[in-house]
């Protein structure tokens, strides 16, 4: 590994720790009302251009383990979870404020429950998917010796999962900013581990 390839990984390690900081600064400025005018679209356009960013830092810091079948279909599952979730920010932040500014009378509340629904599935789709996606690269992590950021990457991934699978946990506003902070914190402490990687001398 060269002084230029670690250097990526380390600007990759900066990056996630700045995209996961912003995750749960943006999920704490999620308004409670699709009436919230302009900040709805903001936050959540802010935050698909989080998970565009951020998927390409966790690619340049996880190929540095090689591809190998953990990594390989660890990103699968955390790219389809990030898909997932961008699907619903869409629904949350553009769609649903269009039908409430343009549809009226007697069919907007079985509207407004199917598109939430949809938003719903797609966020819980993408939570469990990132979560499996977690919970392989925490393997292949185990199996480096670093164990620390092994076990918080299987809190991480697991724990939100199975609330949700289990219907213990929802994607309304307070659960959702729960989980997403719970994911964003170990996206940060995967960034602070790249961002500490030593570059090796040629």
């Amino acid at each position: 590994m060269n002084n230029h390839h670690d250097s990526e990984i380390q600007w990759a390690g900066r990056i996630l720790i700045a995209t996961g900081l912003l995750t749960i600064i943006l999920m704490l400025l999620h308004p409670d009302s699709w009436q919230a005018g302009v900040m709805i679209p903001l936050v959540h356009g802010s935050l698909q251009a989080v998970i565009v960013v951020q998927v390409g830092a966790m690619i340049v810091g996880m190929r540095s383990y090689g591809w190998n079948l953990w990594i390989t279909t660890g990103m699968l599952f955390v790219g389809a979870g990030y898909l997932a979730g961008t699907g619903a920010a869409t629904i949350n932040g553009f769609m649903m404020p269009a039908f409430l500014d343009r549809v009226d009378g007697e069919a907007l509340p079985q509207i407004r429950q199917l598109v939430w629904e949809a938003d719903q599935a797609l966020a819980r789709l993408g939570v469990i998917a990132t979560g499996i996606g977690f919970v392989l690269w925490a393997v292949m992590l185990w199996r480096h010796a670093q164990r620390v950021l092994a076990v918080a990457g299987m809190v991480a991934g697991l724990i939100p999962a199975l609330l949700l699978a289990s219907g213990h946990l929802n994607m309304h506003l307070h659960g959702a900013i729960l989980v997403y902070t719970a994911q964003a914190l170990w996206v940060i402490a995967l960034g602070w581990s790249f961002a500490r990687r030593k570059p090796i001398a040629d």
